[in-house]
């Protein structure tokens, strides 16, 4: 017997995990608009196949996305992943700096200071005074429908005056 067909060996989980590996791959391409598709590196029947999933209700998806985790064995798959990387990293830093203003706003409503102290060293007096006046009403709103809407106020100035 040679040795070649023990190195080339793979488990059946092993080609479970792979393919399963391939199936999220085509998950993820299918929740991409067209425009982020074309910046993948794709053959033209795959790009088809991926784009007609969003007709598709959950039985012909899920053929579908068999149908895709196929003819995805046949591309490069690193590069494939590497790209789609490259396409969620300014989405990817975009919402950390969202959930980042998310939070100062949330400690600001409730009543910490500390977090405006950056703010208030790099505005101007009227914004610094419009600042302290969103903190103020935030803090003071009686009902829910009132909190919500000066919190996405103070949201939105803390969003447009973003410290980077």
């Amino acid at each position: 017997m040679t040795d070649n067909t023990n190195d080339e060996y793979k488990s059946r989980s092993a080609v479970k995990r792979e393919y399963q590996g391939i199936k999220s791959l085509a998950s993820e391409l299918t929740e991409l608009s067209p425009k982020e598709l074309d910046a993948i590196t794709l053959s033209p029947g795959l790009k088809r196949a991926v784009i007609e999933t969003s007709k598709m209700k959950k039985g012909a998806l899920q053929r579908q996305l068999k149908f895709i985790a196929g003819m995805l064995a046949d591309e490069d798959i690193e590069n494939v992943r590497r790209e789609l990387f490259v396409l969620r990293q300014p989405r990817t830093a975009a919402t950390a700096t969202f959930h980042h203003l998310e939070e100062i706003r949330d400690l600001l409503a409730s009543g910490e200071d500390a977090p405006m102290q950056p703010w208030l060293e790099r505005l101007e007096s009227t914004e610094r005074q419009q600042l302290r006046q969103l903190v103020r009403n935030s803090r003071k709103a009686a009902d829910d429908a009132q909190r919500a809407k000066a919190g996405r106020a103070l949201f939105r100035f803390l969003r447009d005056h973003d410290l980077k």
